[in-house]
């Protein structure tokens, strides 16, 4: 008794009763008023989900009508057709209005006093349209109602809905149009399959509370959530054996263009839809004017409140949670302010440590209280003190922070778009780039050029973070600047060299390969700087290209850079980027790796830049899980499209496969002729295409270890402005290109000799693969059409 009488329990008991009073009757007072919400929202519900599938029938009935109303006066214009071509013009319909399920054109079987029945039928079966005749004795098409109405009337109708049996055998409504072709009485039909009805009346409506119906003129049913009762019972019959009597005068308002709500007090419930007769529930009808049909949506009054009981349940159950915090707060609170002094010296000693920030009175106190404020104060400064430091210290972090935000969105700005539009380039290109810190030193570039040539740059700066990020910058600057000039890529690297080499007294440097694609050629042009070798993605698989290389940039000054050329594939894609690919790391300190990073290419290699760029980014994300990025990672994919122009448009192709022996360069020689002719290749004087097969085909002849019994293949693109000839064998393995030029004093003209320095010269671009055990020598050169080399022109 003397707990109940204590401070402590007189507060609680002041405090808890009246507020559980207020708060119960809160709840219930909200129940009330929720409850009566909800079932006008509905209501609401029901009304609009009704308009929303009458507006959705009216919707396809009223494009049937018109569709086939404007064929018909079509078809009376054309006056008399063959069978074939009214077929024709039934199949046409089909295709061109989806929503019709079959169509016929009907004629009066008496005709001049001849019994000559015609009704082709053109329906759908699956995703095909099939063309029947109804013109027969299973099927007297003259004597059902969809014919002999509109025929009688003279009159377009609709039809009930019913089974067409022998027509289709499915459900539907038929709209028929009496039309006069060419002096015979016809009638032109749009059948609207009913199966769509199903799909409305088995959707969830209202959530699971409810349920759609829809029914004729005559009160039948066309669409109810029981199967069974479709077109085989009645409002009237479903009235009777539900019990509903307010449902018989349904039909009859819905005539009259009236709409309906029943109610639990008209004795509505959910055995109407096949639910338990003991729920009661609500039914809206509405009318469906272009048919004359009617549309009804049910929906249980007990379903619906659901959610508001599991509501209340749930408000009943944090209120009395709440009540219980509320009184172990208040006996907790009334409890400490009344303990004894010692127990608050005792508290203030863990207050002390850092817990706890209060004013402190009563320091000049000689007494336990004194000695307690004295301890409160000492708590206070050091707090204050702390917390000063820790403000500054955060204040400067996010100053820092917003600092590399900022810095990383203007290193983002000085990039290109990841996903360039192919129209812009006519070519594919994906880029993507994922820095290890908030910035960092990889780049990517690339420009359209006024020619017609795509000029592209990825690096990696050899520092990290904020330095690496303002030398990128840097970088970046002098490649658009040397862009801007029209350098070739050995000559961009070169510039850009020398500028970062000055005074760089950090020793930092940039590794870059810069390419130039000849859009309208697919040649290709690269320099590399160090960089990590490109890599050619096809089908076959992924194949690095062993391309010259020079020092990075920003090392020495006097520096220069060769460049190597290729010819791009349609088919292939071009893979460049840097090392933080295949050095990225997992937790257990394992490189990704070149031989993952081939793998993963190889075997999406006919899959396009972006599929190519997302498996890659995704594989290294996969591999690294948790791991934190330690470098940056930069890739670009480029794949080729050739323009489509006047010139493209006259482009010869085609291969020869010879045997390799004496003469065969005769052979070879007459089918590029032929083919320099139908293109109209005008600018290339006849020896200089003689002199190319000649020393080619002569040299695998001599020197490929091959004999009569293998075959070489040659291979040619060419129009009049563009030749390509790719000589391919499967000899030993030898580059000629990279045959040193003989001296014509000392008559050294082995093995390649002075005829493959006389093709260099004769050639825009020479280039040499070895791929599946097989030499690929391509030679590539422009033609004026003039007659002129290009070259020549371009040094005139």
């Amino acid at each position: 008794m003397k707990k109940f009488h204590s401070l402590s329990t007189h507060l609680v008991l002041v405090i808890l009763l009246p507020l559980a009073v207020l708060l119960f009757a809160a709840a219930w007072f909200e129940f009330r008023f929720e409850r009566n919400f909800l079932l006008d929202t509905a209501e609401t519900a029901a009304v609009n989900l009704s308009d929303g599938v009458t507006e959705e029938l009216q919707g396809i009935l009223r494009s049937t009508r018109a569709s086939t109303n404007g064929l018909a006066i079509a078809l009376e214009q054309q006056g008399e057709q063959d069978r074939a071509a009214i077929e024709a013009i039934l199949r046409a319909t089909l295709e061109d209005f989806p929503l019709v399920f079959g169509t016929t054109l009907a004629f009066d079987p008496q005709f001049e006093g001849v019994r000559q029945p015609l009704a082709p039928y053109a329906f759908r079966q699956g995703e095909t349209v099939v063309i029947d005749s109804l013109a027969g004795e299973d099927y007297r098409y003259w004597e059902w109602p969809w014919f002999t109405e509109p025929l009688s009337s003279g009159e377009a109708t609709w039809t009930d809905p019913y089974l067409d049996e022998g027509g289709g055998d499915v459900r539907m409504v038929t709209y028929s149009r009496p039309l006069e072709i060419s002096g015979r009485r016809a009638v032109l039909t749009a059948d609207i399959s009913l199966s769509f009805l199903s799909t409305i009346a088995n959707s969830e409506v209202l959530g699971r509370a409810g349920a759609v119906m829809v029914f004729d003129r005559n009160g039948r049913l066309v669409a109810h959530p029981q199967e069974a009762l479709i077109f085989n019972q009645t409002l009237d019959q479903l009235a009777e054996q539900e019990s509903v009597a307010a449902l018989v005068n349904v039909p009859e308002l819905i005539a009259h263009g009236e709409s309906v709500w029943l109610r639990p007090d008209d004795g509505m419930h959910a055995g109407l839809v096949g639910g338990d007769p003991a729920l009661p529930g609500r039914l809206y009808a509405r009318p469906l004017k272009e048919a004359g049909w009617g549309v009804a949506v049910y929906f249980s009054d007990q379903a619906f409140l659901q959610t508001a009981h599991n509501a209340r349940a749930l408000k009943l159950l944090f209120t009395a949670v709440l009540l219980a915090l509320v009184s172990a707060l208040i006996t907790w609170a009334s409890r400490r302010s009344l303990r004894p002094l010692g127990e608050l010296a005792l508290r203030a000693r863990t207050v002390a440590q850092g817990k706890f920030d209060a004013d402190t009175p009563g320091q000049e106190r000689q007494d336990e209280v004194g000695r307690l404020s004295r301890a409160f104060h000492t708590m206070q400064e050091k707090l204050k003190a702390y917390i000063d430091d820790l403000t500054r210290a955060t204040a400067e972090r996010e100053r820092m922070a917003a600092e590399l935000s900022a810095a990383r969105q203007i290193q983002a700005m000085q990039l290109p778009a990841e996903n360039p539009s192919d129209s812009a380039l006519h070519m594919h290109l994906v880029a993507r780039l994922q820095p290890a810190r908030e910035v960092g030193g990889d780049l990517y570039y690339y420009q359209l050029m006024p020619n017609q040539r795509l000029v592209f740059a990825i690096g990696d700066v050899s520092d990290k973070g904020i330095p690496a990020a303002l030398y990128m910058a840097r970088a970046m600057t002098l490649i658009k600047l040397a862009v801007q000039k029209g350098l070739t890529p050995g000559k961009m690297l070169a510039a850009v060299n020398r500028v970062l080499s000055e005074g760089n007294d950090m020793c930092m440097f940039v590794t870059l390969l810069v390419g130039e694609i000849e859009l309208e050629s697919g040649r290709c042009h690269m320099a590399s700087a160090g960089h990590e070798n490109p890599i050619r993605v096809s089908r076959s698989g992924a194949h690095s290209l062993d391309i010259a290389t020079g020092p990075p940039v920003g090392l020495d000054a006097l520096a220069s850079y060769e460049e190597s050329a290729l010819q791009l594939d349609q088919q292939e894609c071009l893979f460049v980027y840097t090392d933080g690919v295949t050095d990225a790391r997992n937790n257990e300190g394992t490189l990704f790796g070149e031989e993952r990073m081939y793998a993963v290419l190889s075997a999406h290699g006919g899959d396009g830049p972006d599929i190519v760029t997302r498996e890659i980014v995704h594989e290294v994300d996969v591999f690294m899980g948790e791991a934190e990025r330690a470098d940056d990672m930069t890739l670009m994919v480029l794949q080729w499209h050739p323009q489509e122009h006047d010139s493209a448009q006259n482009l010869v192709s085609g291969q020869l496969e010879y045997p390799v022996r004496q003469g065969a360069h005769r052979e070879v020689l007459e089918a590029l002729q032929q083919a320099a002719s139908d293109a109209g290749l005008d600018g290339l004087e006849p020896p200089d295409l003689a002199l190319m097969c000649e020393e080619v085909v002569v040299n695998v002849v001599s020197h490929s270890g091959l004999g009569a019994e293998d075959n070489g293949r040659v291979t040619w693109r060419m129009n009049r402005t563009f030749m390509e000839i790719r000589f391919e064998d499967s000899g030993v393995a030898f580059n000629p290109l990279e045959c040193e030029e003989p001296n014509a004093e000392e008559h050294d003209f082995d093995q390649g000799g002075m005829g493959i320095m006389l093709i260099k010269a004769l050639v825009d671009n020479a280039l040499y693969e070895r791929r599946e055990g097989r030499n690929i020598l391509t030679l590539i050169r422009g033609i004026d059409p003039a007659g002129e080399d290009q070259e020549n022109q371009e040094h005139a």
